[in-house]
């Protein structure tokens, strides 16, 4: 048989088989792609955004998100602004994230957040918004926000996932992301609990391998 020879089709071997040179693996770009896989981002990653040392409190209080723990088998952990009636502002959270080898340079980057009210809706807005900096691994400055899409409304007490675009055309795998989750609100009332929540967060992306 001549060398290199190509075999077209399809083939069973029925028996060992054994080889005496080397095995040449496939170009990744071949390989099995995924339009969009999940990457979750553990509730204990986010950090205080002006503080980036410092964890997020067990409650939300001035520009904090609180990292609710939960009972578990009862609740599992939350993030969420704590009661904000009668009032309106913004609390947020931030971590980073590193594009794995396996995201397609370029390809689809996508944010997502479960988000809810716990006990009452806000009289007026109740929104969830993400902020998404290229980090330039020195000391200069992050890239402008990548984040392509507005701030989405949660008011409601039935969650729902709330995705964003990033503009990915700069992105190549190892790039870390720095990103800021904001929870934005106005409320006017003067009834019960008004608790903007997040269920999850999550990275999506188009992967390969």
């Amino acid at each position: 048989m001549a060398s290199p020879s190509t075999l077209v089709g399809d083939y069973t071997v029925q028996g060992n088989l054994t080889c005496t040179g080397t095995i040449s693996s496939p170009a990744q770009q071949y390989l099995n792609s995924n339009a969009s896989a999940i990457y979750g981002i553990p509730f204990t990653d986010l950090r205080e955004v002006t503080a980036f040392n410092t964890v997020l409190p067990s409650a939300g209080t001035g520009a904090h998100l609180g990292l609710y723990g939960g009972t578990i088998g009862s609740n599992g952990p939350l993030i969420a602004t704590g009661d904000i009636k009668t009032t309106s502002g913004t609390r947020s959270a931030r971590f980073q994230f590193c594009l794995p080898p396996e995201y397609v340079a370029g390809g689809t980057v996508v944010l997502r957040a479960s988000g809810g009210m716990q006990t009452t809706v806000a009289s007026t807005t109740a929104n969830v918004d993400f902020q998404a900096y290229k980090l330039s691994r020195t000391a200069a400055a992050p890239s402008a926000d990548l984040c392509a899409t507005a701030a989405q409304s949660i008011n409601s007490l039935t969650f729902a996932d709330k995705s964003f675009t990033v503009t990915a055309t700069t992105l190549s795998p190892g790039d870390w992301l720095d990103v800021e989750v904001d929870l934005i609100y106005v409320d006017a009332a003067t009834g019960t609990v008004v608790n903007l929540t997040l269920g999850a967060i999550e990275v999506l992306l188009q992967t390969h391998g």
